[in-house]
């Protein structure tokens, strides 16, 4: 199986936010790894193709 690109992100109570784009085989791979990065649970992310470093700066939408 080939690595896809995650874009993951968490925003605090706060308006804080944090992300990453993170290589992995899998979602739950993905989030498991931005888990171990961040400490959090991340509240978003997307499948990306490839990521220009303006567009790994955006905020991701809210998973549902």
């Amino acid at each position: 199986m080939q690595n896809g690109a995650y874009r993951l992100c968490h925003i605090d109570e706060f308006g804080n936010y944090y992300g990453d784009v993170i290589e992995a085989n899998s979602r739950p791979q993905a989030i498991q790894l931005f888990k171990k990065q961040f400490n959090l649970e991340p509240s978003a992310y997307v499948l990306v193709d490839r990521v220009t470093e303006e567009e790994a700066e955006e905020k991701c939408d809210p998973i549902d």
